[in-house]
Parts: C-alpha cells; structure tokens; sequence
C-alpha cells in the first residue's frame, strides 16, 4: 500500500519510561494545532495523566506539554464546535473539560451520568445546544466462545444543555455474533447520522457501519466495511469526502487512512495481505511464487471470515504447487490450520493431537477444495474426496480463512507457487452471499488495500494495543494533520506493552491518489 515516508513523520512526545497513546488532534480557531492525548506507564495504565500539546506552525515544532488533568486519563476525544469553543471528553472517571479562549484555559464538568460506557466518539452537533456522542460496554462476565469476550453493546447518548447532562438515548448496535464498539460517528451532507465501528474478533472481520435517518433515534443493521481495524477516526473533508484513520487489524500491522466516498466504503470486504519485502511474491508464468526465507518476508492474506460457522456454508478452492516448504511455510486456514508441504498435507486436528498426513505427488499442481457445512468440513483433492473433520463451529478461532504461512514469526520458509482462489460464503441468517474469486495473472490479491490505502506507520512486529489510535483535522483544503500512538516495535528498547510514542504527519489529496 501507499506509504509515507519516515522523514514526514514527526514525533510530537516520546519520553522513555512513559507510554504516550490514544491522541486526537484539532485545529484551533486562532489556527494553532491542539493534541490530547494520555501518559501512561503501561498500556493498561496504572498510572495515568492527561496531557495537552499545541503547534502554531502546523507541526513543524510543538510546546512542552501541559496537564490537564493529573491522575485520570484513557481515551479523549477533541472537538471544535461551530462556535468556536474546544470541547474534550474523556471516559476516565467521565467529564468535559471545555475551553473558550483556544485551548488557554479549560474547565472542567463531570458527567457521571455517562460512566456506564467507555471509549467516547467526537460530538455530533444536532443543533446549538443538543449534542450526540456514543460509547460501548461488554455485557455481562461471561464470553461468548464465537467472540472470545461478552457481547458488547453500544450506546448512543444525548445532552440537551451542551454536554453538561447526558441520557441514554438509543442503542445504535448490539450483536450476538460481532464486537461491535469503539464507534465514530460524522454528519453526512444530506443530515444523515454515518457510524463507523471497530470489531473486536480478531478473526479479521472489518469495521462495520451504520447509519441514522432521524438524528440518532434508531440505526440501521451493521453492513461490512471494505476495512480491517480499530478505533476508527472519521470526518468529512471540505471536498466532500470521507476521511477515515486508524489502526490496522489486517495481518501487517500499523496506522492506516483512507479517503472515499460512502458508496466505496460500503463496497465490501477486501482482501488485506502482509507482505514486508517488495520483492516476494513475485508472478511468473507459472503463478504468484512466494518465496519466504524468514519472519522479516512471511506472507500471509486474509480472506473474508465466517461471521457464524454454525450457521454458514462455504468452499474454498486453491490450486498450487508447493516446491519447498517448512511445517509453517505454505497453509490455508479454514477451520483451522491445514499444512501444505511438497508432497503432503497435514491436516488440522484437535490442538494437541495430530492427524495422518494426506500424502500428493510432488512437482506438480494440486486443487483442493474445502467444503464447509456448519462446523463439518471436507477436503477434497484433485476433485477425490480425501477427509473429513468437524470444527468446533461455535468457536472464534474457526470463522477466520487465511492463505500464505501459517506462522509469521516460526518455520515458515517455503517456496510455493499459486495458482488461484475462490472463495464463497452462504450466511442465510445474515442474508449474506460472499464470493471472492482470484487468479494469479489479476496481480497480488490485496491489491485493493494497496492502491485505497494509505500507511502512515507500520508497527507489524509491535502488541497490536501499542499502536494505531489516532485523530486528524483538516488544516487547509486538501492538506490535513493526523496524530496515532506507536510502539517503535523496531527499536532496541521496545518493550511489549511499555512502550509507546505520539507520532504526527501532514497528509495530502496527493497521497491518496489510487
């Protein structure tokens, strides 16, 4: 995908022995850049501040940094409302610290009333003093083993009086079968209400939508995004675009924009790949050959997954030629893990148990065909019927369908050639019919992500908590400003889950450019 190159990027505060995260970014009416963001000393915070940082030349420079509160911070979000005023919201024992004189001086209102939900999005202005703003919690203790955690629901609230009182006011999504959280939310030219939300899986569902006809009162069903992520930051440009940043929960992690239109973002699932080195894969004229000699060059692509697998049919077909391969080089996920060596396939079994290799021909093409009926699944090679297995369907760890090395950072050295994929999903309950459908000579298969997305940061080797939250604002007709928080998984002194810097970039119509 498009990157940005690491002399643009800019670090607003990196301080070791601190984890600096979760930024959001405006810009001010007397034109400065304004940045809150939290100072931890781990990702789960035990100790925690809030913390205030301002540009007056669109961050070339940045002041020292200024508390604004001292012992509560999690997530804030700014606002600059059509008056002028700065409003900041935080769910760390909730308030609203509001500014009138461009970020000099702020006051503070508590807002208990909204402490049920975390993860606050930006204000959506109905008028001058009615104000929407939505947030998430899990509910109940017990999780669900499709979701690995308890359903999650989120709420939409209300404030009549500019944010000193909130209501519950509508719940804008609650599934059985996704996470739905962590929403944003933008008022569309026609007055709609558009809400993007994070899913929370990990089994590389994309964010869903939703939307609102009637100022916030009810909401759509979720429809599937074409985005991989979390914490989604979304907004309207001054071109009538939408602009949309956050992190991405792909296989190659890191911080991401996009920039489109609604109909784009509708379009559907899309494909998203890892592959580091630019030179692997490569296409001959024989297919796409992967050739990985290390974790620095694993590839691996996800396809569209299961969203119920005790509910859902589905194929998947591959045909390719394994040359060389490690136990982890060459797989496909479907269900679980099925190794595909030189001249045999390991089949996925129980976790702990193993299953009696399928032996091929080696030096050839082979087609495999996996059919998925509610949990049972068969393999077929060569069009013969080969084995047969049943999945746990209600199980999260198998709705995910993958392709490429079944591990990124283990034996995965392989020399492999494929051919093509296709891919069809049946989700009656969800009245969802997903096909995807690949050839080697159509390029790489994600080559959507990589022509409509633009990476600010990758952190690919990072926790995945250790980065990506991010915020921007446009400070001048196609030129913007985004803020994220980033391990720097690529430094000596990381540390999983104690490391963390505020990072910053101007962006460009140009850089968006498919």
């Amino acid at each position: 995908m498009p990157e940005l190159s690491e002399d643009r990027l800019q670090v607003i505060d990196h301080r070791p022995g601190h984890y600096l995260c979760f930024p959001d970014v405006i810009k001010t009416a007397d034109n400065q850049l304004m940045v809150v963001y939290s100072e931890f000393d781990r990702h789960a915070g035990t100790r925690r501040k809030l913390l205030l940082k301002t540009s007056s030349n669109y961050g070339e420079s940045w002041r020292l940094p200024r508390v604004l509160r001292s012992a509560k911070a999690h997530c804030p979000r700014l606002n600059l409302l059509s008056d002028g005023h700065i409003m900041c919201v935080d769910d760390d024992c909730f308030s609203v610290l509001w500014s009138l004189d461009n970020g000099l001086n702020f006051s503070e209102n508590a807002c208990s009333s909204f402490s049920q939900h975390m993860i606050p999005s930006h204000v959506v202005e109905l008028d001058t003093d009615t104000f929407l703003m939505t947030g998430h919690t899990h509910r109940g203790s017990q999780p669900l083993s499709l979701l690995r955690q308890p359903p999650s629901e989120q709420m939409v609230y209300i404030s009549h009086n500019r944010g000193n009182d909130w209501q519950q006011y509508s719940i804008m999504a609650y599934e059985k079968d996704l996470v739905l959280c962590e929403a944003d939310m933008v008022r569309l030219p026609d007055g709609d209400i558009l809400a993007v939300l994070r899913e929370n899986s990990f089994v590389y569902e994309p964010m869903y939508a939703v939307i609102s006809r009637d100022d916030g009162k009810s909401w759509s069903d979720p429809v599937p995004t074409c985005l991989i992520g979390h914490r989604p930051s979304i907004g309207l440009t001054s071109d009538g675009d939408l602009l949309l940043t956050y992190r991405n929960c792909g296989p190659d992690g890191g911080t991401c924009a996009w920039k489109g239109s609604l109909k784009e973002l509708l379009s559907g699932f899309k494909v998203h790949g890892r592959s580091p080195a630019e030179d692997n894969p490569v296409f001959t004229a024989e297919g796409m050959r992967i050739i990985t000699t290390s974790p620095e060059n694993a590839v691996r692509y996800a396809l569209r997954p299961m969203t119920n697998p005790a509910r859902a049919t589905a194929s998947l077909e591959i045909e390719v030629r394994v040359d060389r391969s490690d136990i982890d080089g060459s797989a496909v996920h479907f269900g679980g893990w099925w190794k595909i060596l030189s001249d045999k396939v390991i089949p996925a079994a129980e976790e702990g148990s193993e299953a009696a290799p399928i032996y091929l021909e080696a030096d050839k093409f082979h087609s495999f065909k996996f059919l998925w009926n509610k949990g049972e699944c068969q393999l077929l090679v060569d069009g013969n019927p080969v084995y047969q297995y049943e999945f746990d369907p209600f199980s999260a760890s198998s709705r995910p369908i993958l392709f490429g090395c079944a591990s990124v950072d283990g034996e995965n050295r392989c020399d492999t050639i494929w051919k093509s994929v296709r891919l069809e999903i049946r989700e009656p309950d969800r009245d969802r019919n997903f096909e995807w459908a690949w050839k080697f000579s159509d390029g790489r298969p994600d080559n959507w992500l990589r022509h409509n997305v633009l990476e600010l940061a990758n952190d690919r080797n990072a926790a995945f908590g250790d980065y990506g939250y991010s915020g921007w604002t446009e400070t001048a007709p196609g030129e913007f400003y985004a803020v994220w928080h980033h391990g720097g998984s690529v430094d000596a002194s990381y540390i999983k889950g104690r490391s963390s810097r505020i990072l910053g970039t101007t962006m460009y119509n140009e850089d968006f450019k498919k």
